[in-house]
């Protein structure tokens, strides 16, 4: 016995300004487009490398962190694995599930293959005060108090790998040959 409308605000500086840390739409857009070409550049970049062999225990590894994550969700909301990846996750059985963190170590497996692979080919070097300063940033953008607290939660070379992510994006969107 009603009518809604349903109504969508205008995005406006001020808008931004209160629900972003950016002062302006413009500010915003910009910082975005760059954040979106960054994943295009990498996810391109990525993509581009053929694993011949994929190394098995660090595929296990990812593999049983997933599958783990899972299980202790599932605890936590008192489900069996099987409910939680068919009716929260939306695969169809625990098998498409296992298939989904297989691949999902594979990618992340390759992603650390192809950064390694790239600094050593490149002869890139992380200095300790680089590492400092874009792992406090790290740390930050992920909601850590500090890198001591990121570092605990989530070792030093996985940082490392993050820190030279970003290093070669920055190379790869200045177009230096690498």
């Amino acid at each position: 016995n009603s009518i809604k409308e349903k109504t969508t605000p205008a995005v406006s500086d001020k808008m931004i300004e209160e629900k972003t840390d950016y002062d302006t739409v413009k500010e915003f857009c910009d910082e975005k487009s760059k954040e979106i070409a960054k994943e295009l550049v990498w996810e391109k970049y990525v993509s581009s490398a053929k694993v011949n062999k994929y190394p098995k225990e660090e595929t296990k590894r990812y593999y049983d962190q997933l599958i783990n994550y899972y299980k202790q969700l599932a605890a936590y909301n008192g489900v069996t694995l099987e409910t939680m990846v068919s009716s929260f996750g939306g695969y169809k059985s625990v098998d498409d599930f296992f298939a989904y963190a297989l691949s999902s170590a594979k990618s992340t497996v390759k992603e650390e293959m192809v950064v390694y692979l790239t600094v050593r080919e490149n002869n890139i070097e992380l200095s300790e005060e680089e590492y400092k300063k874009q792992g406090e940033e790290l740390a930050k953008e992920y909601g850590y108090e500090n890198l001591k607290d990121y570092e605990s939660a989530n070792g030093r070379s996985a940082i490392e790998v993050n820190v030279y992510t970003d290093m070669l994006i920055e190379k790869l969107l200045g177009e230096d040959e690498v």
